[in-house]
């Protein structure tokens, strides 16, 4: 899903982020969901060259969301 309410930014949302108690952050994206992601980051990436990619954490400290390290895992996989 992209958010495209705000002209500097677009949000991408996944389902899950949850750990099986409903509580507790937990990464549970799925090799699929991971693989949409990491192809729709090179996507965007391309059509916006100068733009940040961010976790949710981000923005609001006190947000877990989105139960990883958005950075570090764009960095790792060379997508930023």
């Amino acid at each position: 899903m992209w958010d495209i309410t705000k002209s500097d930014k677009i949000g991408v949302c996944y389902v899950g982020g949850l750990a099986t108690d409903g509580r507790t952050p937990k990464d549970t994206r799925t090799p699929q969901q991971r693989d949409a992601l990491h192809k729709l980051i090179k996507q965007l990436r391309v059509k916006y060259p100068q733009a940040r990619v961010l976790g949710h954490n981000h923005f609001n400290r006190a947000k877990a969301c989105p139960c990883y390290d958005v950075e570090a895992e764009c960095k790792a996989l060379k997508l930023c």
